[in-house]
């Protein structure tokens, strides 16, 4: 069976559903490929869940203290199974949301993995089989998912992953967090919260923070000889450069010194260099704590 439409969005996070609702408010014939839930990962298994997560968290901590704010509170406990089944329930409700938006635009849902096989035509595999659709357009906003690490894949015991972290099957006593992004942070904070002993690991590859982190040794600047002073544009026989080319003259000169900066590293020879290396320290550092 092959259908067409105006426009077609892989994907159904934020940016997906989003684009797919305003292609229709515009005329167009729009519809969606979804090969799990509506609203993707940030609503079902990132920032909404979580966001339910660290409020449960957060009024555990207020009863905690409660003497803080002249209140007396006794025998405080958590039930970790009904805080994740209010998360869960929180991303359900949503998702019904979602789905609703999608009736109301007149959108169609099509529910199983796409995959492109033109730059007009996307293959569905689902539960009713396959089925093939056309677009004149489509919009690929299929968003990332977590990269198991060689030493340490994930088993949903030992090692997880955030969807592991979002439904734990008990409370842990110590916690390693790899990345300190807004996931990765917000359930370091709930099990935090919670009581367990949590420890955040975050490796930055950027050439930009590599560059700002040469000591100022290798840095290479100019020589004395070169530094001239500035003529007041009105003591000058020639007229004053515009501003535009003052500006553009500036990035370039400070494009050259980041360069010159990035060249004069003994050690690291090419940025990938510094990722693989950054990479080989994270590692012997996850692997020590995880022996602990």
């Amino acid at each position: 069976m092959s259908e067409s439409y105006d426009v077609i969005v892989l994907g159904s996070g934020p940016g997906g559903y989003v684009a797919a609702i305003r292609a229709s408010q515009l005329g167009l014939k729009a519809a969606i490929v979804e090969r799990e839930l509506l609203g993707g990962i940030c609503l079902n298994w990132g920032c909404i869940p979580t966001k339910a997560l660290l409020r449960s968290a957060e009024i555990f901590h207020y009863m905690q203290h409660a003497k803080d704010y002249g209140l007396a509170a006794e025998k405080i406990s958590a039930d970790l199974d009904a805080v994740v089944k209010r998360s869960r329930g929180v991303a359900k409700q949503l998702n019904q949301g979602i789905t609703h938006l999608m009736k109301k635009n007149k959108i169609a849902v099509h529910i199983g993995e796409g995959t492109l096989k033109t730059a007009t035509t996307l293959e569905v595999k689902g539960e009713k089989g396959t089925e093939t659709l056309s677009a004149k357009h489509i919009i690929v906003a299929t968003g990332v998912r977590a990269r198991d690490l060689l030493f340490a894949p994930a088993d949903g015991k030992r090692v997880w992953t955030y969807r592991h972290a979002m439904v734990p099957p008990e409370m842990p006593t110590k916690l390693l967090v790899i990345g300190s992004g807004a996931i990765g942070i917000e359930f370091a904070s709930f099990y935090n919260d919670m009581g367990a002993e949590v420890t955040v690991v975050e490796c930055s590859t950027g050439s930009c923070r590599w560059r700002m982190c040469l000591p100022s040794s290798k840095r290479r600047l100019p020589s004395r000889a070169s530094r001239s002073r500035r003529v007041p544009a009105w003591k000058s026989s020639r007229p004053a450069p515009r501003a535009s080319a003052r500006r553009s003259r500036g990035r370039t000169a400070r494009s050259r010194r980041a360069n010159t900066a990035m060249s004069s590293s003994p050690s690291v020879s090419s940025p990938n260099q510094a990722r693989e290396q950054m990479l080989s320290h994270l590692s012997h550092s996850a692997k020590h704590l995880l022996r602990h």
